[in-house]
């Protein structure tokens, strides 16, 4: 699975040390969006997920800081891990 340069830095990022919250859910989200099978948007509701090979994380859009807590950071990285797509993406280098 490649990634291009936006996607790359990105996903760096999410498995960077220390955690930062300078990570943006809106680049996650485009992430996501393109290496995921599905991502389901609800309406009327800031909430998103996204699935892939049976597993699934979701969350509320945060708001009105755009900035991702760490703890969502850490969901996300047990996500790519238990999802394979960690596997996928650094195998594919």
């Amino acid at each position: 699975m490649n990634l291009n340069s936006s996607q790359q830095k990105t996903y760096d990022a999410i498995w960077d040390e220390p955690i930062t919250r300078k990570l943006a859910f809106s680049k996650v989200d485009r992430l996501l969006t393109s290496i995921c099978e599905n991502r389901v948007s609800r309406k009327g509701s800031p909430n998103v997920a996204f699935e892939h090979r049976g597993k699934s994380w979701g969350m509320h859009r945060p708001h009105p800081d755009k900035g991702l807590k760490k703890c969502y950071i850490q969901q996300i990285r047990e996500f790519l891990i238990g999802s394979g797509l960690k596997e996928d993406i650094e195998n594919s280098d």
